[in-house]
């Protein structure tokens, strides 16, 4: 697996919430309030460096920025593709957490819509990239404005607000609806500062042949023997044969490091 990482040199834009994934190429062509940054960030990171916003977590700042989440949020990257292997089978784009309703594109093409900020967008865009220039981009809201009165009505009074526990303004009844971090709409020890942004690294994996999706380690024993002190280990490893029409016969083996130094091989 080769990995490329996109995480440095991005940019972020504001715009109204009502503009949606088919304003790509109006924002994409404004010339002025850019902001730069680095991932991960929250929107309010490059707002504060830019003295756009006070600091949320500071008195009681954090009710000066609350137009964030009626806002919508545009980031976009541009980069080289001199350093893609184009014969790798499959070149998946990660964004390893996106907080929350966020539009994807890749040189233009919409990828797909993501509403799960503990849950990666990966996609394979292989066929979508270039070896000069390429443009990813994001588009990025809160979520919590597609929740509508009929679905609040669902819950009646089941949903806990810190709006009836002296927190007059704490709270939002329509964070139960979204899958994003639920403290960050107000919690009896903190304010109401709602996340916006790209809060996990964003890279590029190609892959050849198979991809290796999911490594699990379990102690099954520990035991004291006549070199001291060891362990015997179960692991489970989850791999994709990425040709739909073979089949694959391999020998694995795992090594297994600490601080650089070799533990463990089989």
């Amino acid at each position: 697996m080769k990995k490329i990482n996109l995480n440095d040199n991005w940019r972020m834009h504001e715009a109204p919430l009502k503009w949606d994934k088919t304003y790509l190429s109006v924002v994409s062509g404004l010339k002025d309030g850019w902001y730069n940054c680095d991932l991960p960030t929250d929107v309010r990171m490059p707002l504060l460096e830019h003295e756009v916003i006070k600091e949320p977590l500071q008195s009681d700042n954090c009710r000066e920025s609350e137009w964030i989440e009626n806002r919508s949020w545009w980031f976009e990257k541009k980069f080289t593709g001199k350093d893609i292997d184009f014969t790798d089978d499959i070149v998946e784009l990660v964004l390893e957490g996106l907080d929350t309703r966020s539009d994807i594109f890749i040189n233009g093409h919409y990828l797909g819509t993501h509403r799960n900020v503990h849950y990666p967008f990966v996609y394979d865009v292989k066929e979508f990239l270039s070896p000069d220039d390429n443009v990813v981009a994001v588009r990025v809201t809160s979520g919590l404005e597609e929740v509508s009165e009929e679905d609040l009505a669902e819950l009646d009074h089941a949903v806990s607000l810190e709006s009836r526990n002296g927190g007059k303004h704490r709270g939002d009844a329509r964070r139960s609806f979204v899958r994003r971090p639920q403290y960050t709409v107000g919690w009896d020890w903190g304010p109401k500062v709602i996340t916006v942004g790209i809060t996990g690294n964003v890279f590029l994996r190609g892959y050849k042949a198979i991809a290796i999706r999911d490594v699990h380690l379990q102690t099954t024993d520990v035991h004291w023997g006549p070199g001291g002190k060891g362990a015997r280990l179960k692991a489970v490893v989850n791999v994709e044969n990425l040709s739909f029409i073979g089949t694959r016969s391999c020998d694995l083996e795992i090594s297994i490091y600490r601080e650089g130094n070799l533990k463990a091989q089989k």
